[in-house]
């Protein structure tokens, strides 16, 4: 797939990297909450849960976005 693209390699790298860390971060907004204590966010209800989650979703979006770009 990835040798007939006429995509340059680094940048399939460098997409591969930006999908890395944005799992990372979903993974820490949906479950490992003591994170982002340590990381100074404080979390004091459902309000907050609902900023969390909706950024979360909005990563899962972007990251199905990209593997889409990848794949066609």
């Amino acid at each position: 797939m990835f040798r007939s693209s006429p995509i340059p390699s680094w940048v399939n790298v460098f997409m591969a990297f930006l999908l890395f860390f944005m799992t990372i971060q979903v993974f820490w907004f949906y479950f490992d909450h003591t994170y982002l204590f340590d990381a100074g966010i404080t979390i004091e209800g459902a309000p907050d849960l609902n900023i969390l989650y909706t950024t979360a979703g909005r990563l899962l979006a972007m990251i199905a976005a990209t593997l889409f770009v990848i794949y066609t």
